[in-house]
């Protein structure tokens, strides 16, 4: 599981439906969702009852938490549509914080590929999994393994760039 952090490190801001989706599929431990209402304190920010439930908790039960934070956001429209913002999201954290952490080719790919499996194969990380077929016309110019490492590096690096200017992230601050 990852931590807060792993949003801070590339400037993304927190929502609900962010830590709803990550507590929801074991990304994120459920007293998170009590670090964030702390920041929102400490920005003078007003909480919800439902917020206010959830920093009374005596345990951080993923359950209870997922449902008092279902309480605070269902209200808003298009849930589904934001929690599906929120896996793109968490998608693009994960990969940049494992980027950036992980020095081992080997082990990044590895970690990536289990990533690509818990997210459900999503179609915009074909180009980085190791085991995905690639076009003749850019494989032909591969002259050894590393060619072919240094490609899936070079994917990944696309795929963070352009998120990070999707979301108005920063990958090197």
């Amino acid at each position: 599981m990852y931590s807060l952090a792993l949003f801070d490190n590339i400037q993304m801001p927190l929502d609900w439906y962010l830590l709803y989706f990550g507590i929801e599929n074991n990304f994120l431990n459920p007293k998170v969702a009590s670090e964030y209402l702390f920041r929102k304190i400490n920005n003078n920010e007003n909480l919800s009852d439902s917020e206010n439930d959830i920093l009374f908790l005596e345990q951080f039960d993923k359950n209870e938490i997922l449902d008092l934070i279902r309480n605070n956001i269902n209200i808003l429209p298009n849930f589904d549509n934001k929690i599906d913002i929120a896996k793109d999201k968490t998608k693009f954290a994960i990969i940049a914080y494992l980027r950036l952490t992980e020095n081992n080719i080997s082990h990044l790919l590895e970690k990536i590929e289990y990533l690509y499996a818990d997210l459900n194969y999503p179609q915009d990380m074909e180009s980085f999994i190791y085991y995905m077929p690639i076009d003749e016309n850019i494989t032909k110019n591969f002259k050894n393994p590393e060619d072919y490492q240094n490609n899936i590096l070079r994917n990944i690096d696309i795929f963070l760039n352009e998120k990070a200017k999707k979301y108005n992230c920063c990958l090197t601050c």
